[in-house]
């Protein structure tokens, strides 16, 4: 009887092992990706549509209700409202983080009831765009006379008076004023900023005291000197304020 070859059997086992691999659909299925908890690099979600019914929770007009301090807790309530407002992306009239960030402030005329919201910018200021009684302290602050500029440290770095959304606001509830007929005294005004951060984060919506700036800007406003002491008429900024 003649012999096999040698490692014959072993080859045609081999073969037979090969074939059912390369038979084996599992065998070419692509890998799986892993699950990166929405790290990778997908599609992004297209934003909501703008809901041209979208309703603000914050208020345009409110009644004094001659209780100063309850009615500044109001209007610190709208101003964080006015924040969710424009944060909502539903909002045909909302405003980007970038311009909602640092600040949102609420000006209430307490004589009309009207309420002001108004952010940041870093444009250029028109002083012909300014009220009367804005103007002549932007105009001071140009000439370098009545105008403090050691309030605080780095004062230069909150730019020009007239960019932050409180003497935006101010300006705007002044315009108006004068619109109805009326001669306005800025003790006729509430202000409340709130600083804008993040959801995340506990000081998002806290209250903020105004600038070096805008403390001078605003001044007579109630609230201009909130998170300042004043002292023979010299101000100086509290460490820390928590609004209270």
């Amino acid at each position: 009887m003649p012999r096999s070859r040698s490692g014959s059997g072993a080859s045609d086992g081999g073969a037979k092992i090969l074939t059912k691999v390369l038979d084996d659909a599992d065998t070419w299925r692509a890998p799986k990706q892993k699950d990166r908890g929405g790290g990778g690099k997908g599609p992004k979600q297209k934003p909501p549509k703008k809901d041209p019914n979208f309703q603000p929770k914050a208020p345009t007009n409110m009644k004094p209700s001659g209780d100063i301090e309850a009615d500044r807790l109001r209007l610190r309530q709208a101003v964080r409202d006015k924040i969710d407002d424009a944060a909502d992306q539903t909002n045909p009239d909302g405003w980007t983080k970038k311009t909602r960030q640092p600040c949102v402030s609420a000006v209430w005329d307490r004589k009309s009831g009207n309420v002001y919201y108004n952010h940041n910018v870093k444009d250029s200021v028109d002083p012909d765009d300014l009220d009367p009684i804005l103007r002549e302290r932007f105009q001071n602050f140009q000439d370098k006379k009545n105008w403090d500029f050691d309030l605080e440290e780095d004062q230069t770095m909150h730019g020009i008076p007239g960019q932050h959304s409180e003497t935006r606001a101010t300006n705007e509830a002044l315009k108006a004023a004068r619109a109805e007929g009326r001669d306005p005294d800025l003790g006729d005004f509430m202000v409340e900023n709130a600083r804008v951060t993040s959801e995340s984060r506990s000081d998002h919506k806290n209250p903020m005291p105004c600038c070096a700036n805008c403390t001078q800007m605003i001044d007579g406003v109630n609230g201009s000197s909130g998170g300042w002491d004043v002292v023979d008429g010299k101000k100086t900024k509290r460490k820390n304020w928590d609004g209270s």
